[in-house]
């Protein structure tokens, strides 16, 4: 039988009940920030959202992204420069605006990642099904693609059960080979487009200002994985140097990817004939097939499903951390803070994240058709959940600082801009209401509710443990 320590077991030293520590490097921290922001599904699938509205500005969309996701990036590289926790947010809030509301943080995050986990794993599904359609033309059951989910959750709880070094080295690997392949495929489109290559794309065009707000509105989605390596604080090496600069890394890289790409695919496919493309199911895949061949278009497939897996690798570090850390601050049952005598993960965590995820999943296969919507209600519920997470950290960051250095810009400007970009892409999220993504802020209001009250009782019956929540940080 597998040895397990409890964080109750007085005889255990204490080194042996926290996550292995010092085995991140900032190479690999911004490697798997890239690969669970996961540039490749955006190329080759969701870029239609973006040219539906910014059309041949496309390229001038992902520019103005990147820039929009640093200003809200701000806050992460802020608090990390002083707080190392797996916490993450919970810890930051807890710091900056006091413990009742850092559970509240913690509250919304779990809303978040846990459907984000159902989300990705379904969506996985979803994709392995769409694209052996495309080359087969073959269509796939859904029950298929549901058993290609719940496989994809599996997967990760082993790979993550073994520890951290597993997950964040497959997710280095299969980055790196991400963001050489796109960036490959990206050039060679670009040199066989000829005379259509021209610099109008970094203009507003047909699309006007309109348009390319719009489109960065749903470009920031796409850049969401970069809060992936706050959560690995306590496992990083110098985090409180290395998670910041991590941050910035990762977001600048996969800005670069998105420009370089997203340029190739506008001149490739015309930029006079953007409606047309954004009318395509699988973007990415058709003008690869007809500017490089079906060979290169299958690679591409294979670096997308890679890209997923890496994303629900990522969504699990995120969420197995948030629960552990919860459980030790007293949040959460402190069975669910042990951590495994020989590989120092959180593997009780990871059960948790397991089971819940795949209920979560089940609900939206069963309830929502057709499949597709399924997915994407999930995907509003990640949506509207971790805005109210940045909102607070915003407002947390603001108030840390207060009694230090305050900068009017890192720890003013910056957190004030990051929460009105955020809010107007909730916003722009869920308006207009349609049946039934409006469950999803229907949902956070009840959360809410349920949060107020389990935080008051909490405080009630623990005073005690209140006032060293979220307080722990190397």
């Amino acid at each position: 039988m597998l040895e397990l320590y409890d964080i109750n077991m007085v005889e255990a030293a204490p080194s042996q009940l926290e996550l292995k520590r010092d085995v991140l490097s900032l190479t690999r921290l911004s490697i798997q920030g890239l690969a669970v922001i996961g540039p490749s599904i955006t190329v080759a699938i969701l870029i239609t959202g973006i040219a539906g509205v910014a059309l041949s500005a496309t390229p001038l969309v992902f520019i103005i992204a990147t820039l929009a996701v640093l200003i809200n990036a701000n806050t992460a590289i802020q608090f990390s420069k002083h707080i190392s926790s797996a916490g993450g947010y919970f810890s930051y809030v807890s710091q900056g605006l006091g413990p009742k509301i850092g559970i509240m943080a913690g509250l919304y995050q779990l809303f978040y990642q846990v459907p984000n986990v159902a989300f990705l794993s379904l969506w996985n599904g979803f994709y392995i099904g769409a694209i052996y359609s495309f080359f087969t033309g073959m269509s796939v059951s859904v029950y298929a693609m549901l058993g290609i989910a719940f496989l994809t959750i599996l997967f990760y709880f082993a790979v993550q059960y073994i520890g951290i070094r597993t997950a964040v080295n497959f997710n280095y690997v299969t980055g790196l080979i991400e963001a050489a392949f796109l960036l490959i495929i990206s050039f060679a489109i670009i040199a066989l487009s000829g005379s259509h290559n021209t610099a109008s794309v970094f203009l507003p065009g047909p699309a006007g200002l309109h348009g390319v707000g719009l489109g960065m509105i749903f470009a920031l989605l796409s850049y969401g994985g970069y809060t992936t390596v706050v959560s690995l604080g306590e496992e990083a090496k110098k985090p409180k140097e290395t998670i910041s600069r991590a941050i910035i890394f990762t977001v600048v890289l996969a800005g670069i990817i998105f420009v370089i790409s997203s340029y190739a695919l506008t001149v490739g496919w015309g930029v006079n004939n953007m409606s047309a493309f954004a009318a395509l199911p699988l973007p990415g895949f058709t003008v690869v097939d007809s500017k490089l061949g079906i060979v290169a278009a299958g690679i591409l497939a294979f670096i997308v499903l890679s890209s997923n897996l890496n994303a629900v690798n990522g969504q699990m570090v995120n969420v197995s951390r948030l629960v552990y850390r919860m459980s030790r601050d007293g949040v959460l049952p402190s069975s669910l803070g042990r951590v495994h005598v020989r590989y120092r993960s959180p593997y009780t965590s990871l059960i948790f994240l397991t089971m819940v995820s795949t209920v979560v999943m089940l609900i939206a296969f069963f309830l929502v058709t057709p499949l597709e919507t399924a997915v994407f209600l999930l995907a509003t519920f990640a949506t509207v959940g971790t805005i109210m997470v940045h909102t607070l950290a915003n407002a947390a960051v603001m108030n840390y600082y207060r009694k230090k250095k305050f900068s009017t810009l890192f720890h003013g400007i910056l957190p004030v801009l990051g929460s009105v970009l955020i809010l107007y892409a909730l916003y722009a999220s869920i308006y207009p209401f349609v049946f039934p993504f409006y469950i999803a802020p229907i949902a956070l209001l009840l959360w809410t509710l349920f949060s107020l009250g389990f935080i008051f009782v909490f405080s009630r019956r623990h005073p005690d443990k209140l006032q060293e929540v979220g307080k722990f940080s190397l």
